[in-house]
């Protein structure tokens, strides 16, 4: 991560977005901190916490596309790849949902939508089960967990993204590495085509939505 984070900030320009240079920079210095303070939940939080998928990408979502008349627009969705399954806020698969599996252009669109969407389905689901989503996930709550989760959040986009966006010549091969440092050089390879751009897009709408994965984001 530490790898990709350099070849990220070192894609910039001089003087160029320089506020997410240097949030990036921060960023870059606490990311150890981050990383396991995203594993954590706080006493204070844990009465919000349900059992997350923890991986919550596109790749994941196996859809059924069940209509003749309808082919473009899916009739049933499974989730897939449990691995990674924890406790930790709702607001964590929601915040990788979304900024692992969309761009920039359809975030600015759509983004607070999206979340206000989520929570009123999320809101009438708790209802038919006889429950009170102001009690269970108040609105205010899953806004605020999704501002302490996005430094991890980006942390993790940063690697699975760089996996994910891998051409087929950029594939490692598994079965030739002889060491942990060449598999970690091989993991920590830019893919060639719009993954610098997609983690930018990543940085600049963080700060525009005000996600404090760097301290600076707040100042």
């Amino acid at each position: 991560m530490t790898r990709l984070i350099s070849d990220v900030l070192n894609s910039y320009s001089p003087h160029q977005n320089e506020k997410e240079q240097r949030a990036l920079e921060e960023f870059a210095r606490d990311s150890s901190i981050i990383y396991k303070s995203g594993l954590v939940i706080s006493s204070d939080d844990k009465k919000y916490a349900v059992e997350a998928h923890g991986d919550m990408e596109l790749r994941n979502l196996l859809l059924k596309y069940g209509r003749s008349d309808d082919p473009e627009h899916p009739t049933e969705l499974c989730i897939l790849d449990w691995q990674l399954m924890r406790v930790a806020s709702p607001a964590l698969d929601v915040l990788f949902f979304l900024f692992l599996s969309s761009d920039g252009e359809l975030r600015k669109q759509y983004y607070t939508k999206l979340i206000d969407e989520y929570y009123d389905s999320l809101s009438s689901f708790l209802r038919e089960l006889g429950s009170d989503p102001e009690v269970l996930l108040p609105f205010p709550i899953l806004l605020e967990h999704l501002r302490k989760l996005s430094g991890f959040v980006l942390l993790i986009a940063i690697w699975l993204l760089a996996t994910n966006m891998k051409e087929s010549d950029d594939v490692p091969d598994f079965l030739n590495i002889d060491s942990e440092d060449a598999l970690v050089t091989m993991i920590s390879v830019v893919p060639k085509r719009g993954y610098l751009q997609r983690i930018r897009e990543l940085v600049s709408d963080m700060i525009e939505f005000d996600y404090p994965f760097s301290k600076l984001v707040d100042q």
